[in-house]
């Protein structure tokens, strides 16, 4: 696949940059439909007379997180986007290898693991486009859902010398961050990880049993233990311990549906409103989020940190109180710790 063809797939995000490459003005209402409407070998031949600059300034520019590889998955560009979905700045990443674990494809599944099965390499073999959901790993160690594509460059001998690698984050935009202040004001929000605090929860689990004896759809909640907490805080300070507590709770309020909720109970737990679900949709979503914490990590003076989380599922029933709910899926979270932690332990409101 030539690099144009993939250049062509950013245009709509690029609008500004190639008004100005074409000399269209911003306002003339034909200037996009020209650009949609070029032929590929009219597209070619401007890009053939771009220097390398000007494609550096390209997608730098434009909305879509993207980065370059080249054939040895050395990194050769991390466009503006990129650095600010990851936190990683290109400065510190040109010329690098890509990193191990920096995205996994699944839960539990390693994505860039430097073999063979490297979709990055399986692209720049068969020269087939690519597109995987995957998890990347953010600077502060918490994981967030993203959309990649695979785009192979290749050359005039018909061989992939490099890939162009897109990248669409889909974590849920939920209404938190406008209602940050007023919470805080309200003192409904947890000053260490911007989650909704306990008294919170409680309203907020409350409001969902009202709405499902209205409506009849079920609510489930996990009520999640980090693991581990007490000998990261001895081993390694408060500091740390509360860099470790807040991309957990990052890792799991990214990875949750946008009408949902996620809120930090205690010191060492987070308890997770889930709707409309039955007991496969919270298993599934339990051990999602179980498993993403697990590949969530920190780095402090070249030592990988990271930890594991214990959850407690607990689907409601007509009878449930916040109370109820709560203290069952306490109880089943503590159940899975003492069975060996990083576990789920899962049951339902009924007496």
């Amino acid at each position: 696949m030539k690099l144009f063809e993939g250049i062509r797939r950013l245009i709509d995000n690029a609008v500004v940059v190639w008004y100005k490459i074409l000399g269209l003005k911003e306002n003339e209402k034909s200037g996009l439909l020209r650009i949609k409407k070029m032929s590929d070998e009219q597209l070619e031949k401007i890009l053939s007379q771009w220097e390398h600059k000007n494609f550096i300034d390209l997608l730098n520019n434009i909305y879509e997180a993207v980065c370059i590889l080249d054939k040895d998955l050395r990194i050769l560009l991390w466009n503006k986007a990129l650095e600010r979905l990851s936190g990683n700045e290109a400065e510190s990443l040109i010329n690098q290898k890509c990193k191990k674990n920096i995205l996994i494809q699944g839960p539990g599944e390693k994505l860039l693991a430097c073999s063979e099965m490297c979709p990055l390499i399986q692209s720049l073999k068969d020269k087939i486009p690519r597109t995987y959901k995957v998890y990347i790993l953010h600077k502060e160690g918490y994981r967030l859902p993203a959309q990649m594509g695979i785009l192979p460059i290749v050359n005039k001998n018909n061989t992939a010398d490099a890939s162009l690698i897109t990248f669409h984050e889909y974590s849920p935009k939920v209404s938190m961050p406008h209602l940050t202040q007023e919470l805080r004001y309200m003192n409904m929000l947890d000053p260490l990880t911007s989650m909704g605090n306990r008294r919170y929860i409680e309203i907020n689990l409350a409001s969902r049993l009202e709405e499902m004896k209205r409506y009849g759809f079920r609510v489930g909640i996990l009520f999640c233990i980090l693991d581990k907490v007490n000998s990261i805080k001895g081993a390694y300070g408060t500091v740390v311990k509360d860099k470790v507590i807040k991309m957990i709770g990052k890792t799991i309020s990214s990875n949750i549906r946008f009408f949902e909720f996620a809120g930090r109970w205690e010191e060492d737990s987070f308890l997770v409103i889930l709707i409309n679900v039955d007991s496969h949709k919270l298993d599934l979503i339990a051990n999602k989020l179980r498993l993403l914490a697990e590949q969530s990590s920190i780095l402090v003076e070249d030592i990988l940190i990271h930890t594991t989380i214990s959850i407690g599922g607990v689907l409601a029933a007509s009878s449930s109180t916040k109370d109820s709910l709560i203290k069952k899926a306490e109880n089943f979270a503590h159940i899975s710790q003492k069975e060996g932690q990083n576990r789920v332990t899962l049951g339902s409101d009924r007496y």
